[in-house]
């Protein structure tokens, strides 16, 4: 049974997609906190409280997938070389 090997590369790009989505969790927690502070004060449009969280979330959920893409492809590639060896 062959064992697959996984490359420091590949890692590096997956550590760094858990801590954007790990990020992305926590400014998703601030956002939430923001805007219930805010409601309680005034009136807020939904519009408004969807534009919040997207502008304060969604880079990091982005980033997060975009770097866990390049891992993954990385991987793939190393694997695709592996087998030509």
């Amino acid at each position: 049974m062959k064992k697959k090997k996984i490359t420091k590369t590949s890692i590096i790009f997956y550590v760094a997609a858990v801590l954007f989505l790990l990020i992305a969790v926590y400014y998703f927690y601030l956002t939430h906190e923001s805007i219930k502070m805010v409601t309680d004060a005034t009136k807020v449009s939904t519009k408004e409280i969807l534009n919040a969280y997207l502008s304060n979330c969604s880079p990091f959920f982005a980033y997060s997938l975009g770097c866990y893409g390049i891992g993954d492809i990385i991987h793939k590639l190393h694997e695709g070389i592996s087998k030509t060896e």
